[in-house]
């Protein structure tokens, strides 16, 4: 199931912050954003997998899909409805 295979350690970043993702088996994350010049602040919501959907949010109700476009062992590329692409990748333990 892809849902499983997300479990773990993951990050992604753009221009503006990096995120340091949490996903648990329980369908909680905790996320670690870090901007340049402001101190790490930490983030938990929801998270699931729904057909080949990416699911962020504050709960299942109120979640944003991202379609999964590609997956391997180490990386995934989402896609938002506004077109961005973003890329994860496992971190290391």
């Amino acid at each position: 199931m892809l849902e499983s295979r997300l479990v773990g350690e993951w990050s992604c970043a753009d221009e503006r912050e990096r995120r340091d993702y949490s996903f648990l088996a329980n369908n909680e994350f905790v996320c670690v954003v870090t901007r340049p010049g402001e101190a790490p602040f930490k983030v938990r919501g929801y998270w699931d997998v729904v057909g080949e959907q990416l699911r962020l949010g504050t709960s299942p109700l109120a979640s944003e899909p991202a379609h999964i476009q590609k997956m391997d062992a180490n990386s995934f590329l989402t896609e938002l409805p506004s077109r961005t692409v973003m890329r994860f990748e496992r971190r290391s333990a």
